[in-house]
């Protein structure tokens, strides 16, 4: 499936796609430790190479560009929060809201952010079709911050995607009408090292207001993850994949000296079920 339908129609086959894509390098990796891939010499590169095939143009010498100077894994950007990477800032904005005041979801009478990002507005009072559709929308994303706990799975459970709690919360969170994000411009700054900076307003009943503008989320390369982000973001993830604490904690432990291990395998014994 092209993945713009699948984002389109909002289906949580969106997120299979990565599994079949893991699952696919996977096995290739085991075959070519076997030897059993053949006659496929320059499939990265040249006239019928990867770019060729995946963009409808080469580009030769791409690959290897700036080989051993430039870092392409250190541009990634790392999702903080289990939500749309749009929606990665707002909820930054509103978690350091919360932890520099201290109020909770029944304090708040209102949230107002701005730029308003084109395709992650969605709201109803019918609630949201599929986990896929909630992750994209920046209102019910910051009341399942509020309200559903460590960020996980948990957040979009089958029956939260139409909670009256949650779509209450998130029918408060308004978005500015006359400040609109282009996604296309949007993801263009992104290319170039940069990001949308957003601004997000809490107001009180009792009339207190907060307010915080942040230029990057937490995990894009000008506001990288420090150990501390990683090892709770694993922790966060294993724990949703019911894997033991005993194996969490060795995990990470191998982790910390990495570059001492003799065998890889270890690391992978930690993350069986």
């Amino acid at each position: 499936m092209v993945n713009a339908i699948l984002a389109l129609q909002g289906s949580d086959f969106y997120h299979l796609q990565y599994a079949i894509t893991g699952l696919t390098g996977t096995m290739v990796a085991g075959m070519a430790k076997r030897n059993e891939l053949d006659n496929i010499y320059n499939i990265m590169d040249g006239e019928s190479g990867y770019p060729m095939m995946m963009r409808g143009f080469a580009n030769e010498g791409w690959i290897d560009r700036n080989l051993g100077t430039e870092y392409l894994f250190g541009q990634l950007l790392f999702k903080h929060w289990p939500a749309n990477m749009w929606i990665q800032t707002p909820i930054d904005c509103l978690d350091t809201l919360v932890t520099r005041h201290g109020f909770k979801a029944e304090d708040i009478e209102e949230i107002f952010m701005t730029p308003t990002y084109d395709e992650r507005d969605k709201f109803s009072w019918d609630g949201y079709a599929s986990c896929r559709d909630a992750q994209f929308s920046v209102p019910y994303c910051l009341a399942a911050y509020l309200l559903r706990g460590e960020p996980g799975p948990n957040w979009y459970t089958a029956e939260r995607l139409a909670d009256p709690e949650l779509l209450e919360m998130a029918s408060r969170v308004k978005l500015d009408p006359d400040n609109h994000m282009n996604l296309q411009v949007a993801f263009k700054m992104f290319r170039e090292g940069s990001f949308p900076t957003t601004s997000m307003r809490v107001t009180l009943k009792d009339g207190q207001q907060f307010e915080v503008t942040l230029p990057f989320p937490k995990g894009h390369p000008n506001n990288p993850f420090d150990w501390s982000d990683v090892e709770r973001t694993f922790r966060a993830g294993a724990r949703a994949a019911n894997l033991s604490e005993e194996k969490i904690e060795r995990y990470i432990a191998l982790c910390k000296k990495i570059d001492e291990l003799e065998d890889m395998a270890e690391l992978a014994e930690c993350l069986s079920m």
